[in-house]
């Protein structure tokens, strides 16, 4: 389904997505700090902690563009062990999504969820992972 341009910059604009807490009831927090590739594990501690800091009944949604890494650890991964930690910070309940640009090749989508099931293998933390991969294919995005 194609998503018209409105739809795009609101999303792509953080305090337009925060915004989102008086509509929908609930708070959207949005840890907004620039991802320096060579300070991984010092983001990745500022966003645990601010995700301690919130309330409970938690959506952490992780946007690395390229999802989590298949092999080689670059920038627009996160790596496997970065989202167990993330996973492992989250309560029974609560929920961690993890945003993918769509692979061009067949099969990608059970290639990603197989990743992200490693990553936050059952039992981990005492507690199972359901992955449901949502995909949508848009080619009108301008």
């Amino acid at each position: 389904m194609p998503y018209r341009r409105e739809v795009w910059k609101h999303f792509a604009d953080l305090a337009a997505i925060e915004r989102l807490s008086d509509a929908l009831g609930v708070q959207v927090r949005v840890y907004g700090d620039i991802f320096d590739p060579r300070n991984r594990e010092e983001y990745l501690q500022k966003v645990l902690t601010a995700a301690e800091q919130s309330h409970r009944h938690r959506l952490l949604f992780l946007d690395p563009d390229s999802g989590i890494e298949p092999g080689v650890l670059q920038a627009e991964y996160a790596s496997a062990s970065e989202a167990a930690r993330l996973w492992n910070a989250l309560e029974l309940g609560e929920v961690l999504g993890v945003y993918q640009h769509a692979a061009h090749q067949a099969g990608w989508v059970e290639r990603s969820v197989d990743r992200m099931a490693r990553a936050c293998q059952d039992g981990a933390c005492g507690r199972s992972c359901v992955f449901r991969p949502i995909v949508s294919i848009d080619s009108g995005r301008s």
